[in-house]
């Protein structure tokens, strides 16, 4: 169904199709944006973070599909698969496999910083390293996140895997939103 892959894929669901358009994103982030039907968000049965084994626009790759705060969901896609205003054909499948995160340069230089806390870091799963990135991104102000790497790096060091106390489909917090491109 999607060719050959580097990660195997162990899918819980069904492919879901649908034709969307792609939105550039908010300026600054390296990505562009493909919102689901909200159809498609409503059968992934979570407002919050749901990885996906994705076909769009001839690339077929594992990602995650993010919640926008509002009930549903958006894909991340790169400026190379399509531009902004571009129709394309998708295909989604729920998976139990999890795309490893990118790590920014400040938190992996914190992580190396503090051997206690890139142990533990090194031993959860890419979901649980998701979420703990994605707490680090819903800090508005440079200086919050800042202290949010620090308290991470305490956190892990101290041996707790998970972070906790956040909104994680923002509904209730308004944190989280789709970093869409205001027209």
């Amino acid at each position: 169904m999607f060719g050959q892959n580097r990660v195997t894929m162990a899918t819980v669901a069904s492919p879901m199709r649908f034709s969307g358009r792609v939105q550039d994103a908010a300026p600054g982030e390296p990505f562009r944006i493909l919102r689901l039907p909200q159809g498609v968000s409503d059968a992934l049965s979570t407002r919050n973070q749901v990885a996906v084994r994705v076909q769009v626009a001839g690339a077929d790759f594992l990602s995650v599909a993010w919640p926008d705060g509002e009930g549903g969901h958006y894909l991340k896609v790169t400026p190379a698969m399509a531009v902004a205003g571009d129709a394309v054909d998708v295909e989604i499948v729920r998976s139990k496999d999890w795309p490893e995160p990118d790590v920014p340069a400040e938190v992996a230089a914190a992580l190396e910083d503090n051997p206690k806390a890139l142990e533990l870091w090194k031993s959860i799963s890419a979901a649980t390293r998701t979420d703990w990135l994605y707490w680090l991104d819903t800090a508005k102000k440079a200086e919050t996140r800042l202290k949010r790497i620090e308290n991470m790096c305490d956190m892990l060091a101290k041996g707790k895997k998970k972070v906790c106390c956040f909104d994680r489909s923002g509904i209730y917090g308004k944190v989280i939103t789709c970093p869409v491109r205001e027209e």
